[in-house]
Parts: C-alpha cells; sequence; structure tokens
C-alpha cells in the first residue's frame, strides 16, 4: 500500500491542478459560515442557501459581497505575521540557533570535546537570540570574551596530539575572525600565501598574533621562518591594532574595528547570509568570498546600511527582507545549474529543508518530538519562570524507606501509582516525570515513557492516554545500588478536558507504592493486587526541584526542536555539519545517503509508527477529514479531489495505525514536503 500511495503522489503536484469547489472550498464555507448564513438563517443580511441570495444588493459583480466579508485587506497583514513570529522568542531562538551554531563552530558534541579542549558557547548563544542582542555586540563578547559563557569561539579547538601549524588555536582564531565577521577564507594564507585571493601568510599570522599570548613565530608548510609575527588586522585603512598592547587590549581593538563605522564589510557579510538564507542564493555567492562582484551592490548596500543604521537590530533586518516583494515573489525551481553563464535575479529560489526543520516537522505533525535535550540552554524566560513556580504542585514521593526522613537502601525498586476518575474525554494532556535515579511509566497499562537521567526531566504528551472514566498511572522507581542516597519521584500532569475544565494529577501523599516491582516483559507490568500503601512525601533536595521547570509542568514549554539535539546519522545525511569547521552554506542535493538514512534511521521510523498510532486514536468524521488533516499540517493545502479520492481508496472509509502511517510516509517523502518554495 504504501508503494501504491508514492506512486500516486509522485505523479504530480497541486500547483498546475485547478481549484477543486466541493473539497477546498466548501469545507471551508461549512466550517466557518454555514452556522450563521445558511438554512434560512441571515445573519447581517447574508445568506448563502441560493446563488440569488448570495448575490443579492450587489452592484458589481466582479466584487460580491462575500468578498468583503471573508479574505482581510489589511495591508499589513504580512507584516504582523512576520512580526508575530519574531516576537516569539524561544521559537526564533531556536529556529535560528543551527544557523549560528554552524555559523560561529558551536555544538553539543563532537570533535574537541572528549579530551575537554573545546567549550561550548550554547547558553550564551541562546540567551542572545532570545534577547536580540545587537550584532556588533554579539561580536565584541565572542571576539574579546569578559566570561567563559562566550570564550569557546574565539578559543577554537584544542586538539590532542601535536597539531599542524594551520591548526593551532591562535591560527583557528585568526580563520574564524575572518570567515565568521568578514567572509574572507584564510585557511590557504594560514599555511602559505594563498592562490585563490590577494591574502598572505603574514596577513593570517598577524590576525593570529591579536589573539596569541606569546610571540608567535610563522611557519610556512609548518617550516619555521626565523620571524615572529606582530599583531595586525586586515584593514588598516580603517584603523591599526597596537602590537605592544597587552593581549585584552589587542582583542578589544579588533573587536572595536570589526565594528567601526567605516568597516562597512561586517554588516554586509551578515545582511549577505541571511539574505541567502531566506532567498536560497546570496547576493554575493560563494558566501565566504565576500570580495566577488555582487550582483546587485545596491541591494547588499541597503542591506547593509539598514543593519547599521538600526543599531545592529539583526530581527530588523530580517523583517525587511521578509516583508519585501522580493521575498513574496514567485519562486525560482532550479533545473540544472543556471548559473555556469551568469547569475540573474529571478526570485527566490526553492530549497530543501534542512535537516533540524525536516525533523521539526515531523515530530509536530506525528506529535513525537523528543521529551528531553542535549543543548545546555535555558528554553523559558527567567521572569516568566518566577511567575509560575508556584504553580507546581507535584511533591516528591517514594515508599515508606523514606518516612521520617530516612534514607532508602541502594538498589531499591518499587511501584508508585495513582487511580483517578475524568469527567470527559482529554483534549490536550502534557506532563513531566523525573526520578532520582530511575523509572519507568505506565498511563492506563500503555508504556509512555522511561528515563534512567534524573537531571532531565521528561516531558510527555498524552492526550489519548486518558479517558472518560477510571484512569491509572503506574511508575516502577528505581533508586541507584551502591551507597544509600536520596530516593524521589515527581509526576504531574496537567490536563485540559473536551468539556473545557482542568485536572491537574500530580504525585502527593494520595498515591500509593507496593515494594512488589516485577521486570516488565514486552512492555507490559503485571500489577499486584494487595501490598499496597500510602506513600511517602520526601522532602525535596535542591538538585531535584531545580531541574523542575515550571513551563514544563504547566505546558509552557515550546517542542523539544531538533536544534537543540545532539545530531545523528539522520542529520548528518540531510546536512547538519560536525562544526569542526565554520559552515556558512549546507548541501541541497538529495543523495542516496539521505534515501537509505530515511529508509533505514530508527528514530525516523519510530516517528511514523507513533505517528500513525497516534492520529489512530483520535476521533475522525471519516477518512476525508483525516486526509484533509494530515495534508494540512504536511504540505499547508488540501489534497485535490483526485489526490482525495484515490487514497481514500487504499485507506479505507476507517484506516488503522499501519495504514495512517503508510499516508505519512508518502507525504514525507514527496519533494513538495522537501522542499520550502
Amino acid at each position: 500500500m504504501a508503494a501504491a500511495l508514492c506512486v500516486l503522489i509522485f505523479a504530480g503536484g497541486a500547483s498546475a491542478a485547478p481549484v477543486d469547489f466541493s473539497h477546498e472550498i466548501v469545507p471551508i464555507l461549512r466550517r466557518h459560515c454555514v452556522a450563521c448564513h445558511r438554512a434560512g438563517k441571515a445573519k447581517g443580511d447574508f445568506s448563502l442557501d441560493t446563488r440569488e441570495r448570495l448575490l443579492a444588493g450587489v452592484s458589481d459583480p466582479r466584487r460580491p459581497l462575500f468578498l468583503e466579508l471573508i479574505q482581510s485587506e489589511d495591508p499589513d497583514k504580512r507584516a504582523k505575521a512576520v512580526r508575530r513570529l519574531l516576537e516569539d522568542e524561544i521559537g526564533y531562538a531556536e529556529h535560528w540557533l543551527s544557523f549560528w551554531n554552524d555559523h560561529l563552530r558551536n555544538d553539543y558534541t563532537g570533535g574537541g570535546f572528549i579530551s575537554g579542549g573545546r567549550n561550548q558557547i550554547s547558553g550564551w548563544l541562546h540567551d542572545s537570540l532570545k534577547e536580540n542582542k545587537p550584532y556588533d555586540r554579539m561580536i565584541r563578547e565572542l571576539v574579546a570574551p569578559e566570561s567563559l559563557a562566550s570564550r569557546g569561539f574565539s578559543e577554537g579547538i584544542k586538539w590532542r596530539g601535536d597539531a599542524s601549524a594551520g591548526q593551532t588555536v591562535e591560527i583557528q582564531f585568526a580563520q574564524s575572525v575572518a570567515q565568521a565577521f568578514l567572509g574572507i577564507n584564510l585557511k590557504c594564507a594560514s599555511c602559505h600565501d594563498s592562490f585563490i585571493n590577494r591574502w598572505k601568510l603574514d596577513d593570517a599570522c598577524g590576525l593570529a598574533a591579536v589573539f596569541s599570548k606569546r610571540p608567535l613565530e610563522i611557519h610556512r608548510c609548518d617550516r619555521p621562518q626565523g620571524r615572529m609575527a606582530e599583531a595586525a588586522w586586515l584593514f588598516p585603512e580603517i584603523g591599526r591594532i597596537d602590537p605592544e598592547a597587552e593581549r585584552e587590549r589587542r582583542l578589544l581593538q579588533l573587536a572595536a574595528l570589526l565594528t567601526h563605522p567605516e568597516n562597512g564589510r561586517t554588516a554586509r557579510t551578515i545582511a549577505n547570509r541571511l539574505w541567502a538564507r531566506l532567498m536560497g542564493r546570496g547576493i554575493v555567492h560563494p558566501l565566504n568570498a565576500m570580495q566577488t562582484e555582487p550582483w546587485s551592490a545596491d541591494l547588499l548596500d541597503f542591506l547593509g546600511v539598514h543593519l547599521t543604521d538600526r543599531g545592529y537590530d539583526l530581527k530588523a533586518l530580517l523583517e525587511l527582507i521578509a516583508t519585501s516583494e522580493a521575498y513574496g515573489s514567485e519562486t525560482e525551481i532550479l533545473t540544472g545549474d543556471p548559473d555556469d553563464d551568469g547569475y540573474v535575479y529571478r526570485g527566490p529560489r526553492g530549497r530543501r529543508l534542512s535537516a533540524e526543520q525536516f525533523l521539526d516537522a515531523v515530530w509536530s505533525v506525528t506529535a513525537t518530538a523528543p521529551a528531553t535535550y542535549d543543548a545546555p540552554v535555558v528554553r523559558w524566560r527567567e521572569d516568566q519562570a518566577a511567575r509560575s513556580r508556584a504553580a507546581v504542585k507535584g511533591k516528591w514521593i517514594w515508599g515508606a524507606s523514606a518516612a521520617d526522613g530516612r534514607t532508602p537502601p541502594g538498589g531499591e525498586t518499587i511501584l508508585l501509582r495513582r487511580i483517578f476518575r475524568l469527567p470527559d474525554d482529554v483534549a490536550r494532556c502534557v506532563a513531566v516525570v523525573s526520578c532520582d535515579n530511575e523509572f519507568a511509566l505506565w498511563a492506563n497499562d500503555e508504556p509512555v515513557g522511561a528515563s534512567d537521567d534524573w537531571t532531565k526531566p521528561l516531558s510527555l504528551t498524552l492526550p489519548n492516554r486518558f479517558r472518560k472514566g477510571l484512569n491509572q498511572i503506574v511508575a516502577r522507581a528505581a533508586n541507584s545500588p551502591g551507597e544509600d542516597s536520596p530516593a524521589g519521584l515527581f509526576f504531574e500532569a496537567r490536563m485540559l478536558l473536551k468539556n473545557g475544565s482542568e485536572v491537574t494529577i500530580a504525585t502527593d501523599g494520595d498515591w500509593l507504592w507496593n515494594p512488589n516491582a516485577p521486570e516488565p516483559e514486552e512492555g507490559r507490568l503485571e500489577v499486584a493486587r494487595g501490598g499496597w500503601a500510602a506513600a511517602t512525601v520526601v522532602e525535596p533536595v535542591g538538585a531535584w526541584t531545580r531541574k523542575i521547570s515550571p513551563q514544563v509542568v504547566s505546558g509552557e514549554m515550546p517542542m523539544v526542536r531538533a536544534s537543540v539535539l545532539n545530531s545523528d546519522a539522520l542529520m548528518r545525511s540531510l546536512g547538519r555539519p560536525l562544526r569542526e569547521q565554520i559552515v556558512t552554506s549546507r548541501p541541497s542535493g538529495l543523495g542516496t545517503l539521505v534515501a537509505l538514512e530515511l529508509r533505514n534511521n530508527e528514530r525516523f521510523h519510530d516517528s511514523l509508527v507513533r505517528g500513525g498510532q497516534y492520529l489512530a486514536a483520535r476521533k475522525w468524521g471519516g477518512s476525508d477529514e483525516l486526509i484533509e488533516h494530515v495534508f494540512l499540517h504536511t504540505l499547508s493545502r488540501r489534497p485535490t479531489s483526485a489526490e482525495q479520492a484515490a487514497i481514500r481508496e487504499i485507506l479505507g472509509e476507517r484506516p488503522g495505525a499501519g495504514e495512517i502511517e503508510d499516508l505519512l510516509w508518502a507525504l514525507f517523502l514527496k519533494p513538495e514536503f522537501l522542499i520550502l518554495r
């Protein structure tokens, strides 16, 4: 069946198909209009009962009344939508986090971390994006850091063993500063005079000497030249660095020169890269060769001046581009390489979803986003945390061994449970669970989550696991073997019921515990009938409470995104770099490796399986409603009548989880899903 769906969907797109009134227009009218304007109802003297009544009172047939009533003529509607997205601090920060991690050579694991020779700037970067820190200030904090938070960029990677002269931390500094902020490739010039641009070995070594704590001898192709580099920067016509100054003073001078009012190179470099990110190709191409003639020098100058005139406000520059007529114009779809004979601007270029965008979209549709993340960042605002901290209702609980403040024995494993009744089905449920040291959780006999890392509380979305009537939560909790240590389980679930009421289920003294905790078999847990007693509320240790995010508990925490996760094979096949070097553009092709990973990657496969189960558990008014929902959430359009009919025939009227999984496979692999237009 999956093969049949793929043949159907790959056979053609919707761009050339005529509007299907029955399937694309009628559902909109039913959803938004007929309750007040049909079957004898004519609110506001407007009726859809007949064509005559629809057009009644129309003086201009080309502008009927219903058009006046529905599509908003606010000329700022797109600008308002752009501002709304930019004002979402966490969403903005984590969407652009991947771009800046590539740009600044930052990651959460990988080269240099094994030996401790690399420091992250993740927390600093995430906070900088959340607060929309001016770009010139970001540069100063990266080049002349005053705290450990931003020092990792300038220090680079301290490689294990002997490193070539072109890989020393000082030379890395020169390469990183030149490439990240000026669009200059100094890699060749770090070993010898460059063959591809005008930069010389002395230029690269002079910039490296600004950072160096010791006299820096110049090496050509790893051979010492018997002379020392003098601290200098690449454009002395703007200003010079005092080679006799202390290192910290030299770095401050360099930061000032990078953001000097007469240095248009820095502003134009980042403007070019943001334009390329939004439009599919830079004004200067390649992005690391800013000496290349731009296809529009006036446009590049305009964007650079706009950035500096507005105090290096990156959001303001993004808003300018995203609200432009150029950004909203028809997409250029490439066939071959039209740049061979010179680039001509024909509109934004279609480009493939990035690795992170692809996974975020899949997880959003299938409700399978990871519950924990790897980046050491704070995914909420501190003022929000202070306001909602009192809302946490869950207590830390354990068995009788924790009574009276006693420390439970190491290696103890117990069951903890709560039985509760709901007056209606659940529309939304967000739960957070943590246990020192590990747990597995079942909701109504179905396994829903497990963790052996108490430092990362598990966030779960469980709308389909609870229902009207009696429900049960069971946790199999374990304390670590060895020496006695504090033990506790925390659980809190916030539920919105379909009748509009809210219910909170949280660990407290009403929970029960049982020392009989058998090993689960094939995911199933046999729960003893007897032996249950009231759980003990234990005094929490500070480390526990600091790990419980009020935003997760209250459901305010946004979905975990791929940008805050460690890379895996699928992400790397989709172009996420190792970030051992600065990367300003990613590959856009879809090769064999991508196909193999999409076919065999366990995480992707699990998302589709669970997504099929998630969608199958929802109540649908038939397969047509399900198909329309999946199309809207994957392709941002409704299916054509031909697509709807063919898929309905394949899926049947009441498709199960397996059939829905096949549909998801077909849509997620469709070029219309993979390509940004």
